[in-house]
């Protein structure tokens, strides 16, 4: 059972500012909202490539994109922040350990 004040909402603002695969695990509670209340508009706030999944759902109205200061983006790797990374921290094979540790 839906609570009154619930049915009475109009525009309901859904936040998820991590990354694509988070926002992704949000679409069914995302659905569950626009199934219970169908006549409320969604909008998702989400990062850039959280954008991504909410273009592509039929239950979100509009999307917002905002990028949070505190959370990295996507395709910054180590390599990319710290020049030199990959040379004090090579790439190993599966199942093979570094023995410095």
């Amino acid at each position: 059972m839906i609570n009154e004040q619930w049915r009475s909402a109009r525009r309901i603002l859904v936040v998820r500012l991590d990354n694509l695969g988070d926002v992704l695990v949000t679409t069914p509670a995302i659905h569950a909202i626009k199934t219970s209340l169908p006549e409320v508009s969604l909008t998702l706030l989400t990062s850039p490539v959280g954008a991504q999944v909410g273009w592509l759902n039929p239950d979100i109205d509009d999307v917002i994109i905002y990028q949070a200061p505190w959370m990295d983006p996507w395709h910054l790797l180590p390599q990319d922040r710290w020049p030199g990374f990959l040379a004090d921290h090579p790439p190993q094979a599966s199942g093979t350990h570094d023995a410095r540790g």
